[in-house]
């Protein structure tokens, strides 16, 4: 087998955006994080409303899921800026070579940052819009989007799943393959001795 054809086979055996391990598991510990203090304020806002005298009031743990999703943003956008680089411009440029899952991923891939954009520019609207009367809008928007980018996120990890399923049968089916050896493995084999 050519060198060409060895780089062309691992190209097509293995993708090179993967992610090491270590990095995927900061990746939903703190999408997980996010995830999980947005949907926290979701249940305390809408769920466990109080009534008093003066009419309906918040649950004293909203505030504190508020400072926990602040917390998980910026460590989400640290994150964020480990992937760009790598992950994701591998990815962009890949797009093309033909590889069915790759183009699929990227797809997927190019929603979630835009609902990434779509959630900064709503987050900062929550901040600093003056609108009381636009506020409610926002925030609907908001976590819509936010339990659609989780979706999204799960629909972007599905297909690297499903590619990884596929290439294991593929693999067991070719059975071992054959190395060629290196130039100076051939000076290292192993010859029987002459008998005189």
């Amino acid at each position: 087998m050519s060198t060409i054809q060895g780089l062309n086979r691992t190209q097509h055996d293995t993708p090179p955006m993967r992610l090491s391990r270590h990095h995927r598991q900061w990746i939903y510990a703190v999408g997980g994080g996010l995830v999980g203090s947005g949907v926290g304020w979701l249940i305390a806002h809408y769920l466990l409303v109080g009534a008093s005298a003066f009419g309906e009031t918040h649950h004293p743990s909203e505030p504190w899921w508020l400072r926990l999703h602040g917390a998980a943003v910026m460590a989400f956008l640290v994150v964020l800026g480990t992937i760009l680089p790598g992950h994701v411009k591998r990815a962009w440029s890949l797009r093309k070579n033909g590889i069915q899952s790759v183009r699929k991923n990227v797809v997927t891939g190019t929603l979630m940052l835009s609902l990434v954009a779509a959630l900064a520019l709503t987050g900062y609207a929550l901040y600093y819009s003056g609108s009381e009367e636009l506020r409610p809008y926002i925030s609907t928007g908001h976590w819509v989007m936010g339990l659609a980018a989780a979706a999204g996120f799960y629909q972007h990890r599905r297909g690297r799943l499903k590619r990884q399923s596929q290439q294991v049968p593929a693999r067991q089916a070719e059975g071992p393959r054959a190395q060629e050896p290196s130039p100076g493995a051939v000076l290292l084999q192993h010859h029987p001795r002459r008998h005189l």
